[in-house]
């Protein structure tokens, strides 16, 4: 059976937390070349999903896209980073100890201070729920890519049968017309013998 490296993949589902839509397109190529866009709030899957992509698919250029929606702000979760709190108070402290005794006072709000003191790469957690609820999304999208691949391969097998069909009844045509030659050209040589011993006389 024949497979190409041409195909399609998709892969949609809800949950009450969140909805996700996974999408992966394949081409050929001779080496395994995976390009992958994932929403910041999942990006810490992209090696698994690398994993999971090269497992499965061995070879080709494939692009895999994903969107996610979320419901709620259950898997939002902002993280104060301590050593950040730690070093901003003693930068804070000589300055505010020095305006004291003057008209001058720090005006920072509460949201400033909280931007400067949030991990951004820790925003966002996964819990083992989510995580195997993501994968299995993408796992989806890959075999339904698999599918597609295997399909296009059929068409491409029954092009392939459809021309040996074709080139087989070319090659019975030109035996017959190679064989009609053979007579024509035997008849001919017989023909021009004949025409030569005729000139003698025996």
């Amino acid at each position: 059976m024949i497979t190409s490296m041409t195909g399609f993949g998709l892969s949609k589902r809800n949950n009450k937390d969140f909805s996700i839509e996974v999408h992966f397109r394949s081409v050929n190529s001779r080496f395994f070349d995976l390009n992958i866009k994932l929403p910041h709030i999942i990006s810490i899957l992209e090696k698994e999903i690398h994993a999971l992509s090269k497992e499965k698919c061995k070879r080709g250029t494939i692009q895999v896209y994903c969107r996610l929606k979320m419901k709620n702000d259950k898997m939002s979760i902002a993280k104060l980073n301590q050593e950040k709190l730690d070093s901003f108070y003693k930068m804070l402290l000589p300055i505010n100890q020095k305006l004291t005794d003057t008209n001058f006072n720090l005006n920072l709000s509460f949201d400033n201070i909280l931007s400067k003191l949030t991990d951004d790469d820790e925003l966002y957690q996964l819990s083992p729920k989510h995580k195997k609820y993501i994968l299995s999304t993408f796992d989806l999208a890959l075999k339904d890519l698999l599918k597609s691949r295997i399909v296009e391969g059929k068409k491409i097998e029954k092009e392939i049968k459809s021309n040996i069909r074709k080139l087989n009844k070319i090659n019975l045509k030109i035996i017959r017309l190679e064989d009609k030659n053979k007579r024509q050209h035997f008849e001919n040589y017989v023909n021009r013998i004949k025409l030569i011993l005729n000139d003698f006389d025996f």
